[in-house]
């Protein structure tokens, strides 16, 4: 079984950092070589700080290399029940208001930048998204924000990737 299951759409975005990453990999060192030349490196900030940034570079394309080869990509999401890289539609009731949000369920947020747009991700491992897991339209479901305010709501609609994904007004398919 593989260690990560990932949507098509997290996939990409990992391999798009990772060749980011790998760019800025010869400019890290090079900047490490030349604050090493700057002095005494016991009080050199450039020095450390050029460490520092290599040591990040370093330790995050390690990681996303262990997700990517232990990632399994997701090809079919269910439009009857809940689950990873489900669309659906909410009406959330807090603090005696009804507001309805979209949401994109995914399996874990990779330090992916925040995707703008009509539906908000959130983690399955986060309260909401476990609350909302395994539910079907018109389920109710209820969670705790970190705040400890009480949030309870209702599935009004679930939608798959290829029902979301458009162009123009056309819907794409397979």
């Amino acid at each position: 079984m593989a260690k990560y299951r990932l949507t098509k759409e997290t996939f990409g975005s990992l391999q798009t950092e990772l060749e980011s990453l790998e760019t800025r990999l010869p400019l890290a060192i090079r900047a490490k070589r030349e604050a090493s030349q700057l002095g005494d490196l016991n009080e050199n900030f450039e020095y450390d700080a050029a460490v520092a940034e290599l040591d990040r570079i370093y330790a995050r394309i390690t990681q996303i290399n262990e997700i990517l080869r232990e990632a399994t990509v997701i090809t079919e999401v269910s439009t009857d029940v809940i689950g990873l890289g489900s669309y659906l539609t909410v009406n959330l009731i807090q603090n005696g208001g009804i507001t309805t949000r979209n949401f994109r369920l995914v399996e874990k947020v990779y330090n992916l930048k925040a995707i703008e747009g009509e539906y908000k991700y959130t983690s399955l491992q986060s309260p909401f998204g476990q609350a909302v897991f395994g539910k079907k339209i018109g389920e109710a479901f209820e969670y705790m924000t970190p705040e400890r305010t009480r949030v309870t709501g209702e599935i009004v609609s679930i939608v798959s990737e290829l029902e979301n994904v458009k162009t123009s007004d056309k819907v794409l398919t397979k």
